[in-house]
């Protein structure tokens, strides 16, 4: 009997999601080295580490945008792809709904970024 649970649908263990957790890390290098600079830019003012002052509002949102870019599809890659699926088959489900979310909230994270103003008018009502 393993230490760990078990999913009671796909019968994986917790052991085994932790070494892919693992390994995929150990496989991606850059994007840990980049996770770094972008957790402290986006959360330095908790830490006593201010630096969206010290380099500015949106020269702060252009940086984090430039590092999480490539973070966020790597993450979100295993969800497309479960997502995909069932879509061929003509049969969405849970997975289908989280690759679509992820997809909507990078995508509008890219037009707040780059068109503000479009975004901010859009949303608001406003034309």
């Amino acid at each position: 009997m393993s230490g760990g649970i078990n999913c009671m649908i796909t019968g994986t263990g917790t052991e085994e999601v932790g070494a892919r957790a693992r390994k995929a890390l150990a496989d991606r290098p850059s994007h840990r080295a980049a996770t770094v600079p972008l957790v402290i830019l986006a959360m330095g003012k908790l830490a006593a580490l201010p630096v969206r002052g010290w380099i500015g509002h949106r020269v702060a949102v252009h940086r984090e945008c430039l590092l999480a870019t490539p973070i966020v599809p790597w993450a979100a890659l295993p969800f497309f792809h479960r997502g995909i699926e069932p879509i061929r088959i003509l049969s969405p489900d849970m997975r289908t709904l989280i690759s679509l979310g992820v997809g909507a909230a990078s995508h509008c994270s890219l037009v707040a970024t780059f068109a503000p103003i479009a975004s901010r008018s859009r949303w608001s009502g406003s034309a």
